[in-house]
């Protein structure tokens, strides 16, 4: 199956012959400003895009749902996409910042 713009860059995604639009608004985790970072826009990309693989199950206001044993829900899509796959590593929190790791695995198709 293959991954819409939407799905890789949010809502409003679009892309003409020579442009990609993405709309800062619909990235999660961007505090949106006229002149973000490249930094935080890649890491805002990633961030989206790894929601379409794995994660867990929220509430509308962001909260874990949990199940009526207490275990936090979670979902696994990579099965359904070919040809890439986004996972959160591992989060490591310093002294004044949160590390989010990241495993990008772009597939070809190999043919003799």
């Amino acid at each position: 199956m293959e991954l819409t713009l939407t799905q890789l860059f949010g809502e409003g995604a679009s892309q003409t012959t020579t442009s990609l639009i993405i709309k800062k608004s619909a990235l999660l985790n961007l505090t949106i400003s006229s002149n973000n970072r490249a930094e935080q826009l890649l890491a805002a990309i990633i961030f989206y895009g790894s929601q379409q693989f794995m994660g867990t199950v929220t509430s509308e206001l962001g909260m874990p749902i949990t199940s009526t044993t207490g275990e936090i829900l979670t979902y696994d899509n990579t099965e359904y996409y070919d040809l890439l796959n986004i996972q959160q590593w591992k989060t490591l929190v310093t002294d004044d910042k949160i590390k989010h790791t990241f495993i990008i695995n772009q597939f070809q198709v190999y043919a003799d």
